[in-house]
């Protein structure tokens, strides 16, 4: 897999190494990897609670996602999931449009260009999420999922 591709996955793979935990992208355990409050995990076909339900884009690819969740009992986790699609931009891009509205979300900022767009939404329960598309034989999806305010 190419990691140029998803470049959080750097990052998580980073932690993962320095917890000691030697893998590539394409050796992550089917288990996952998980470090303390961190868990990294790949190849699965649905995103963990963290992440609101129709943010998992029907019929797409979940090569690696990533969750966080603190201490606290009362903290909602947070994640980053990279996805990939064979729809084309405009179909993924009209799905969470369309999806924000219908689950009362607020989109707080958009923007789009020629082969990507990205979508910022705040859910009523202090839920932040970015969507950032890009057109790539399909499109590749992220998706960054945070809570507002602190614990």
């Amino acid at each position: 897999m190419d990691l140029l591709k998803y470049p959080s996955a750097i990052l998580l793979l980073a932690l993962a190494s320095a917890a000691g935990i030697s893998c590539s992208l394409d050796e992550i355990p089917p288990e996952g990897i998980r470090i303390r409050n961190l868990e990294i995990s790949g190849g699965t076909d649905s995103l963990p609670d963290a992440f609101p339900a129709f943010s998992n884009y029907s019929g797409a690819s979940i090569p690696i996602l990533g969750t966080y969740k603190t201490e606290s009992n009362l903290s909602t986790p947070e994640g980053a999931a990279f996805l990939h699609a064979a729809d084309s931009l405009q179909t993924v891009q009209d799905y969470y449009y369309r999806s924000f509205s219908e689950n009362g979300w607020n989109i707080i900022q958009s923007h789009t260009k020629e082969s990507e767009a990205l979508i910022m939404a705040e859910s009523p329960f202090g839920k932040l999420i970015t969507v950032i598309m890009r057109s790539n034989a399909g499109t590749d999806i992220k998706i960054y999922v945070k809570r507002l305010g602190g614990d």
